[in-house]
């Protein structure tokens, strides 16, 4: 997906304890997003530094989503879907259906360009509802090249009375095939009762509400609002009812920057980034398929830097 957001500075944060609220929007009439991530309270949990968490959509109502061809440098972006699908495409000449379940794994390095819809001949009733990451890469790899993986197979997993997927990373005996380049994790959890996590030592985590009403350590968390704990606890109970998305990491050795969708370690680059895009650089390629699905400009242009 894309933001609208502007300049950021994510700074590694160290906090126990933290209850979080989200920003919510409307990215189309019918789509809301809360952002939990980043925001000034909460930069970044571990290499994560975005959060979008998007709908459910209504059911009475049909969903339009296209978001046209836009770019990005030094991240990787990771979709997941709870209900819905959505077609991926990208300057590597993916075109990528994401189904409930399944992950899309996209690395930009640096740099590369992509879109997100749902055809018009495919658009429905049918509700869409799921996860978009951001995870910053490493100070040495973030002028990798770019590349995409998509994964159909996830480890289940079953803490207490949740059960759920892992996502990314190792949870006790589990390990997801999603490739990571930082120590993180990420998985989702459904229940209703109590739920008992150990937890890395060496990581601070983000617990989610995206459905439902919890309690951690006496304080009520409800849907669209999170938990953060900070490295050095070892578990941690919560109990409810709802869905909860978790991520978790050991904190990043540096902040990183965010313009637009850029991450970098210094603002030139993102300036660069900007800039070259907007001059359509080849070093983004073009998403070609994008006029056979999607509706919208051929490119999204990238904000002036102020």
């Amino acid at each position: 997906m894309s933001t609208q957001d502007k300049q950021i500075t994510c700074a590694p944060e160290q906090s126990k304890g933290r209850h979080l609220a989200s920003k919510q929007s409307e990215l189309t009439p019918v789509l809301k997003v809360a952002r939990i991530l980043p925001q000034r309270q909460q930069r970044m949990i571990g290499p994560f530094c975005f959060l979008d968490h998007f709908g459910p959509t209504p059911t009475d109502k049909t969903l339009e989503f296209d978001i046209p061809p836009h770019p990005h440098i030094g991240l990787q972006t990771l979709s997941w879907l709870w209900s819905g699908t959505i077609l991926h495409l990208d300057s590597l000449g993916y075109e990528q259906w994401l189904r409930p379940g399944e992950v899309n794994l996209m690395t930009s390095g640096n740099g590369l360009c992509h879109a997100e819809v749902i055809p018009a001949g495919r658009q429905s009733n049918e509700s869409l509802h799921g996860i978009q990451l951001w995870i910053a890469l490493p100070p040495d790899d973030m002028d990798c090249e770019p590349e995409f993986v998509h994964t159909e197979e996830l480890p289940s997993i079953q803490f207490g009375d949740f059960q759920g997927t892992l996502i990314l990373g190792a949870m006790g005996e589990h390990l997801s095939a999603v490739p990571t380049r930082s120590p993180a994790v990420a998985f989702e959890l459904d229940g209703d009762g109590t739920c008992d996590l150990n937890l890395n030592p060496n990581f601070e985590y983000l617990l989610y509400v995206a459905k439902g009403d919890i309690s951690i350590r006496d304080e009520a968390i409800k849907t669209h609002e999170g938990y953060v704990i900070g490295p050095g606890e070892t578990a941690v109970e919560f109990s409810g009812a709802g869905k909860v998305f978790i991520i978790g990491g050991k904190p990043f050795p540096q902040p990183v920057k965010m313009f637009w969708n850029f991450v970098a370690m210094d603002q030139d680059t993102l300036k660069q980034a900007a800039r070259e895009w907007n001059a359509e650089d080849p070093r983004f390629g073009t998403v070609s398929q994008y006029t056979q699905y999607g509706q919208g400009p051929a490119r999204l242009r990238s904000p002036t830097w102020d």
